[in-house]
Order: C-alpha cells, then structure tokens, then sequence
C-alpha cells in the first residue's frame, strides 16, 4: 500500500465521501497542499462528486486537485502514457482492413484527463472479447479458441499486426501468444 494512504469501501449512501471530505480537511489542517492529496475510485460520477465537494467545501478549484481520478484516469497518467499510445479508432480501422474485421462504433468514453475508449462493435468485437478471456486465463488465444471452435482463420494476421503495431508505438507487453 502506498505510505501514508488509507482504503475506504462501503456501499453506496453510507457516508464514503463526507469521511474523505474529514480526511482532506486533516491533511489540509496538517500543512499538506491540495495537490499531494489522491483520491481514486472506480467510476467519473463518484470522483465528480468528490471533486465537488472539496471545492465547495476549501474554496478551491477543481485543477487544484489534480490526483483525483478513476482508477484507469491514474494509471493511464502514472504511466505517463498519451492518447497516441493507446489504440484510437483509426488504429482499430487498420486493423480491421489488414484481418477482414470491422470494428465499429462512434460512441466514445472519455476517461478523465484524456484516455478515450472506443466503444467496438462489429465482427472485431468477438474477437476482441476472446482476445480479453485469454489475457484473463493466462493462456494464449490460439489455445483459447481451440477450446470451442469458432473458425477464426485471421489469427496469424492478427497477432502479425498487433506485432508491429505494438513496435510501431513502442510499448512493452508481455502479451503471450
């Protein structure tokens, strides 16, 4: 666990955020600038709400707290990735051309802070559910599939593209294939 940190769970209404709203005011009493202070949770509504709150409460603006995020908003950004490193709708586009799938859908997700998620449909979402189970299982997908036939015969040229498109942006994975 990180120093100096503390984990609050409870279910929805019992009073998470007035208690993280008294820990905010301790370490601000205590010296600590805004801006050292983290709060991560699951989902947008509830780091809005958290956001508004202190606000409202310290008198201060939201860019005054810019360590309060979704859990994927703080990896992504403690990772110190950019948009361009994650794949983007004309990624999954060329993809698609290259293995005879398509990947649809216009509606977007925005993370906080930047990270936008495509929301897919079309033949490509199959796969890249199956692609996920694997990951998931620890086992590559070639064996995932094997399991149930489902007669994907654009495997190879999947997994050549995702090569070199992950070469291209430079990441580092550990992916098992």
């Amino acid at each position: 666990m990180i120093q100096n940190s503390k984990l609050l769970l409870g279910p929805p209404g019992c009073g998470k955020t007035y208690r993280l709203i008294q820990e905010i005011e301790a370490a601000l009493d205590s010296g600590a600038h805004p801006s050292r202070i983290g709060v991560i949770s699951f989902t947008r509504k509830a780091i809005e709400e958290m956001i508004a709150r202190a606000c409202g409460k310290f008198k201060l603006e939201p860019k005054d707290f810019p360590y309060m995020k979704t859990t994927h908003a703080f990896g992504f950004h403690g990772l110190g990735l950019k948009t361009t490193d994650i794949m983007g709708p004309e990624d999954y586009a060329n993809i698609g051309r290259e293995i005879g799938l398509t990947f649809e859908g216009k509606d977007y997700t925005s993370l906080d802070g930047g990270v936008t998620l495509p929301t897919v449909g079309g033949s490509g979402a199959r796969y890249l559910q199956l692609d996920n189970r694997a990951r998931l299982r620890k086992i590559s997908i070639d064996r995932s599939t094997m399991r149930k036939p489902i007669g994907i015969c654009f495997m190879p040229n999947w997994i050549s593209y995702l090569n070199s498109w992950l070469n291209t942006k430079c990441l580092q994975t550990s992916m098992i294939l």
